[in-house]
């Protein structure tokens, strides 16, 4: 004979999810200062070098290197609040890829 079914358990209302930790470094005020400053001298170059070559007739490399400068710049601004080092990285890496595209032109 078969037994008879469980009780139906009483439904818990939902909760919203947990929401996960964040991960991320802890930094002091010194450090967070020398990201933050490393991060604007990093913007200031890429966006100088975007307007280096502005106007000018760029080759598909060049292009492309422009294009990957901006959105390296366009993350960053995104990345400010919530990830300063984040954010001085990518600034770091448009800068670089201005300066290469500034000596591609000449």
């Amino acid at each position: 004979q078969l037994a008879p079914p469980p009780a139906a358990q009483p439904q818990k209302p939902e909760s919203p999810p947990a929401r996960p930790p964040q991960l991320g470094e802890l930094l002091d005020q010194s450090q967070t200062g020398r990201y933050r400053q490393l991060y604007e001298s990093s913007l200031a170059s890429a966006r100088a070098s975007l307007e280096t070559a502005a106007g000018r007739a760029l080759n598909r490399s060049q292009s492309t290197t422009a294009a990957r400068i901006r959105g390296f710049i366009q993350e960053s601004e995104k990345l400010l609040q919530s990830d300063i080092r984040a954010a001085a990285e990518l600034a770091g890496r448009a800068a670089s890829l201005g300066r290469d595209l500034v000596s591609s032109l000449n």
